[in-house]
């Protein structure tokens, strides 16, 4: 691992006028160094989002050597394959607006996967007694289209955290506390997108094959046909999140 403290030691040198981080992480114990950086005078800016959706003391500390004007601190995270929600708040809030709630999307991942899950696979048939006969068309599967999801970037490198909600719930955590609420990722109530998957596959997931996630192709295909049957599939469907901060 990374000596960070003799990192920063290095950047800070006395000839410089100002020292800089920027973390473009996803690392937990970087993101833990971001208030002792503050403390020392150093500048952060960062997309990493175990900083903004820690522990709340943690998330509260980083505020207060902020506002003591040593040392600046910038942060957006990707929500919503990287809408800048956070910047879209700021102004509301200022201007004295009250934010009743907040419904979005917020994993494109998921949202990959899920549109996936409506459409049929790409199949040139094949010859059957000297005529070229289509095949019966079948619909995308719930692993292939989690592969896709991986390979493009989009997923997690542990798609659990996409598929039981963990990554979406940090998202929220992140708004949440924008707004002002002193949240903590416990008070988040997440509906995995598949129920029970991470008891099955024993709390970790491996990104790198097919095999373990096929066993849920079936009840995937079961969730889209009931979907389909009741009529609230004519859109793509969404993993949708729901912030409400105010009161009804």
């Amino acid at each position: 691992p990374p000596d960070l403290d003799a990192f920063v030691d290095h950047i800070q040198a006395g000839h410089l006028p100002h020292a800089l981080v920027v973390d473009c992480t996803c690392d937990p114990l970087v993101a833990s160094k971001h208030t002792e950086w503050l403390a020392r005078g150093i500048h952060v800016v960062t997309a990493n989002i175990h900083a903004l959706a820690g522990p709340i003391e943690s998330y509260n500390q980083i505020l207060r050597e902020r506002s003591l004007g040593k040392s600046h601190y910038g942060f957006e995270v990707t929500i919503g394959g990287g809408m800048p929600l956070q910047a879209a708040l700021r102004p509301l809030l200022h201007g004295g607006d009250q934010v009743c709630e907040v419904a979005a999307v917020l994993s494109s991942s998921m949202s990959l996967v899920l549109a996936r899950l409506r459409e049929y696979t790409k199949d040139q048939g094949a010859p059957v007694g000297g005529h070229w006969r289509q095949r019966a068309r079948r619909r995308v599967k719930f692993s292939q289209a989690l592969l896709e999801a991986v390979e493009s970037g989009l997923a997690n490198a542990d798609p659990l955290d996409d598929l039981g909600g963990r990554d979406s719930a940090k998202k929220v955590l992140v708004l949440a506390r924008e707004l002002g609420l002193p949240l903590e990722e416990d008070d988040i109530e997440v509906s995995p997108l598949v129920q029970g998957i991470a008891e099955a596959l024993g709390g970790g997931g491996d990104c790198r094959g097919l095999g373990q996630w096929e066993r849920f192709d079936g009840a995937m295909e079961k969730l889209v046909d009931t979907a389909l049957s009741r009529g609230t599939c004519s859109a793509p469907s969404n993993y949708m999140q729901v912030l409400s901060p105010a009161p009804p």
